[in-house]
């Protein structure tokens, strides 16, 4: 009697030793681990394959349109690659690995624009405490036209308003010009920090301004 009820005691203990293994093989070796992500850099939408498990994945194949297009031999937790994407209008990609779920995702190119913006600030100088100025950003579009959100944000304690938000429409070579109604309350000097975004597209730049 001892024997049969030790005897069922190691089989219940076995069997849940046995799930918990199932369960972290699964979760290490059978999900997928890898992801698809984009990052825009100098106006250009960069698309990369990462490694968002906890463990090294090895031997990743990267097909675009069922064609093997690009090999990782091994990327560690957190590590990415960029892939290099084909001169196509539509890209189909699928990344698989061993013993982790194939991946896919759909790449428009043409949504991919080559967007390159070059920014000039100009407002009159000196700039005095207690008096309102006007300052002028020109955005000028030497890529393909799109649509930006530009918003403006400094130091509260400094300008009597509020942060300025703004959104246009740039065709390509063309500049659009915002105007921004700044009063500094103090002297010293402070940034006004612009960031210009899109779909694809995201930058940032500061202009000094010194309050006399």
């Amino acid at each position: 009697m001892f024997l049969e009820a030790e005897k069922r005691k190691f089989l219940v203990f076995g069997v849940i030793f046995a799930v918990f293994a199932i369960i972290i093989i699964y979760l290490l070796f059978f999900t997928a681990g890898l992801k698809f992500s984009k990052e825009f850099e100098s106006g250009k939408t960069k698309v990369f394959i990462e490694n968002e498990s906890v463990h090294l994945i090895r031997n990743i194949k990267i097909f675009a349109n069922e064609e093997l297009l690009q090999e990782v031999l091994e990327l560690k937790p957190g590590e990415k690659s960029e892939i290099i994407l084909p001169a196509s209008p539509f890209v189909k990609l699928s990344a698989q690995a061993p013993f982790h779920s194939t991946i896919t995702t759909d790449i428009s190119i043409s949504n991919i624009s080559n967007v390159d913006f070059k920014y000039s600030t100009s407002y009159p100088k000196p700039v005095l405490a207690g008096f309102g100025f006007e300052l002028a950003l020109e955005l000028c579009n030497n890529g393909d036209g799109v649509r930006v959100n530009v918003n403006e944000t400094h130091d509260k304690e400094f300008f009597e308003e509020g942060f300025q938000a703004d959104s246009i429409s740039v065709a390509g070579k063309e500049c659009k010009t915002i105007k921004y109604n700044l009063t500094p309350l103090k002297k010293g000097e402070t940034l006004l920090s612009f960031n210009i975004k899109s779909e694809n597209f995201n930058e940032s730049f500061e202009q000094t301004i010194q309050v006399d």
